[in-house]
């Protein structure tokens, strides 16, 4: 197996790291831990700009809606706030496709299947469903142990554009 460029790694820490604040974010929002959920938010917002530097062109805002709207859609269907959900749901495969378009197919439902496990974890741990909260905690950390080797060939150009 040919070695990871950091590139790929720092890529990878900064997109598992984008997508748990974001889930935070929306699910201590919907459980009224305002404090909490706008630190993580706050963090989202900063790891956010990193991935710009990052990412392909046009792939960073792609992953940050994705990632957003995961963290939205798990959090409102855990409050049966099913009209919010079905939007968020839609803005969740929106922001999917437009990530295809800027990175490998594999990368993008790498990445999507990242941002949702890490959405559900959230929701599911603030809801007290602690089996689904753990079956998305290992499915995130498969998704983390993957995603560098999935970056390797994608972060390549990101890192030679950046001054």
């Amino acid at each position: 197996q040919p070695e990871i460029a950091p590139s790929a790694w720092a890529a990878a820490s900064a997109l598992s790291e984008l997508t748990v604040h974001a889930a935070w974010a929306a699910a201590n929002a919907r459980t009224l831990q305002w404090g909490a959920s706008h630190r993580d938010a706050q963090r989202a917002k900063e790891v956010a700009l990193q991935l710009e530097a990052l990412l392909p062109e046009g792939a960073a805002p792609a992953v940050v809606q994705l990632s957003l709207a995961a963290a939205w859609y798990a959090s409102n269907t855990r409050r049966l706030l099913l009209f919010d959900a079905a939007r968020d749901l839609r803005k969740l495969e929106e922001a999917a496709a437009e990530l295809a378009k800027v990175m490998p197919p594999e990368t993008a439902k790498s990445v999507k299947a990242l941002a949702t496990s890490a959405a559900w974890h959230a929701a599911n741990a603030r809801s007290m469903l602690w089996l689904d909260a753990e079956r998305d905690l290992t499915r995130f950390e498969e998704c983390c142990r993957q995603l560098p080797a999935l970056l390797q060939g994608v972060t390549d150009g990101a890192a030679a554009e950046t001054p």
